[in-house]
Formats: C-alpha cells, structure tokens, sequence
C-alpha cells in the first residue's frame, strides 16, 4: 500500500495505491505525484495483508472500547497497479453480488463479503487481544480517547494495527 505521509486536512490524503511489487512503485509515485504537481511528494509503503475484507474498527474512551466492523478491500491477486480512495469505502456491508465465476470481482470493496466470512471473522476477534493492545496503546500513546484499526491475516490470522487516530470519527 502506498500512500501519503501528509494524510490529514487534504482532500488528496486518502487517494492510496495497491502495488503488487516493488518494480511498479516509481511508476505508482509517479502517478499519484501528478495530482500534486510535486515530483517530491513523500510516500509511506506498507505490507498490504490480505484480510478478506474485514476492518475492525476500536473506539476507545478511558479503559473501555467498542468495535465496530466494516469493509474494508477484498483480498487482492493483480500483478496491476490499483488506485482508490479510503474514504469511498463503504461503511456497511451489502448482501453478495458476483460475477459471472460466482465470486466478488478483484480489487472490490468488501461490502460484497459474504455473511459466513464476516461471521467468521467476527469469531476470530479475540476480545482479550484487543484489551491488551488497547492498554497497551493507550500507555504507549498516553491517551483516554482515540481510535484504531485492526485487521486479522487471511492465512495465519495474525493481528495487524494498520491506523491510529487521535481525533477518532463518528462510528
């Protein structure tokens, strides 16, 4: 995944590419760099884990939190170069569309998650696990009120933090 390091207070912060190898991504900067206008643009490159398409989202207020589950990208097989905006990913989930295989069309948003994988996952969030990384977050960060994002690995279900926000949104 490669996206902005300015990622706030900016229409553009949100645009994001998808690069399946380290080849493409001067091709993916250089693409991204031209809505700036700034060949200089700085980039943060993360592991993209697939994680079917499930995004827990962890609203905390002092010791306590709640989750919310949302969609998130479908998981992803391309050797193309794919470009979205986070902020269009939609918030709730919708009942299945497929193509002509029967299954979601690549690079998707995971609205189109079936109902067996979201209660799936939803098996799989260990509610202990996200206690313990709250309290730990919340110390690390020395904050009562904020928010984060988890997924859980397709494959090995590992957890992953892949957003902090201080001034968390409305869920």
């Amino acid at each position: 995944v490669c996206k902005r390091i300015n990622a706030c207070s900016s229409k553009i912060a949100h645009e994001m590419a998808l690069i399946p190898s380290l080849e493409k991504v001067d091709e993916a900067r250089k693409i991204m760099s031209s809505s700036t206008n700034n060949e200089n643009e700085k980039y943060i490159i993360q592991q993209f884990v697939n994680h079917d398409g499930i995004l827990f989202k962890i609203y905390v207020y002092d010791s306590n939190f709640k989750v919310i589950i949302r969609p998130s990208l479908n998981n992803v097989k391309t050797e193309d170069i794919v470009f979205f905006d986070s902020q269009k990913i939609p918030k709730e989930f919708k009942e299945q569309t497929s193509t002509e295989e029967g299954v979601p069309p690549p690079n998707s948003f995971a609205n189109l998650s079936s109902i067996d994988v979201i209660e799936r996952k939803k098996r799989l969030l260990d509610e202990d696990k996200i206690t313990e990384i709250t309290n730990d977050l919340s110390d690390c960060l020395n904050l009562t009120l904020y928010g984060y994002d988890v997924i859980i690995d397709s494959e090995t279900n590992d957890y992953y933090i892949v957003d902090v926000n201080y001034f968390p949104g409305k869920y």
